[in-house]
């Protein structure tokens, strides 16, 4: 919508001119509007004073606002049972979640992630496994054979080895 060339002062005085007695027609030459325009301005500013018209669009400037929150926090409503249903600990199913909000709901991964309460690093997050697998089997058969040891000592014995 576009929007207009004068403000809302602009158009209060301009409507004081004509309840003062200034002709419609001189009006709308000199500001080059029509006349159907001047009296849409009239229609919707009839009994609004200047403060009464910037409270106007303060409040409809706060009433968009309450409304995406609105929107966003049903929104969150509708996801969260599907989380409620059983207590998600691990990361894959913590994954599964954000996926399944992202797909089912058209929603982006930061604000899935925010809906679910989910950090987004764990999205990206890749395990790093070091390939000791072998080393990690020797050290736990190190550890049931000598109880009385520790880590330093098994550490020890292994380097030996």
């Amino acid at each position: 919508m576009r929007t207009s060339r004068f403000t809302n002062d602009q158009i209060v005085q301009v409507l004081h001119q004509a309840e003062s007695g200034t002709s419609v027609a001189d009006i709308c030459r000199k500001l080059q509007v029509t006349e159907t325009t001047f009296y849409r301005w009239k229609k919707k500013v009839t009994g609004l004073d200047v403060s009464d018209l910037r409270e106007l669009r303060q409040l409809r400037e706060e009433n968009q606002k309450l409304k995406g929150l609105v929107a966003e926090l049903s929104l969150d409503k509708t996801i969260l049972p599907r989380g409620a249903q059983k207590k998600i600990v691990s990361p894959a199913s913590r994954r599964e979640l954000v996926d399944w909000a992202k797909h089912g709901f058209q929603l982006t991964e930061r604000r899935a992630c925010r809906a679910v309460t989910v950090g987004r690093s764990l999205m990206r997050y890749t395990s790093i496994k070091s390939p000791d697998a072998p080393l990690r089997a020797r050290l736990h058969e190190l550890a049931r054979d000598r109880i009385t040891f520790g880590y330093p000592r098994l550490h020890v014995l292994l380097r030996r080895e």
